[in-house]
């Protein structure tokens, strides 16, 4: 019988209990962290929306190719962060002649 101890046993103690803590360590600080971004989160919002009607202005001039038009006229969009979006006209959906298939992707 060998009998000799190389100290692998022993090693590979070490290296279970390390991965043990590590592992330990990790699901504390997962706990902590995501307790600690709840609590930020809950003292920085005050539940209004009070905060979010700042306008947001877009210019564009003719010096930028990609979105000049043909004028060379200065454009102006202004736009309230948080509100509802304003109403637009519904499309008017009409027949179409020919012969109609849907599929669904089944085969």
């Amino acid at each position: 019988m060998n009998t000799t101890d190389n100290g692998r046993a022993l090693a590979r103690s070490r290296a279970n209990k390390r991965l043990r803590n590590l592992t330990i360590g990790t699901a504390v600080f997962g706990v902590a962290a995501t307790g600690g971004l709840g609590w930020l989160a809950a003292v920085t919002y005050d539940g209004s929306s009070a905060g979010a009607t700042s306008a947001v202005v877009l210019t564009t001039t003719a010096d930028n190719p990609a979105t000049s038009n043909s004028t060379g006229a200065t454009r102006t969009s202004t736009a309230a962060i948080g509100t509802a979006p304003a109403a637009t006209a519904t499309p008017v959906v009409t027949a179409a002649g020919g012969t109609a298939h849907a599929t669904t992707g089944g085969s």
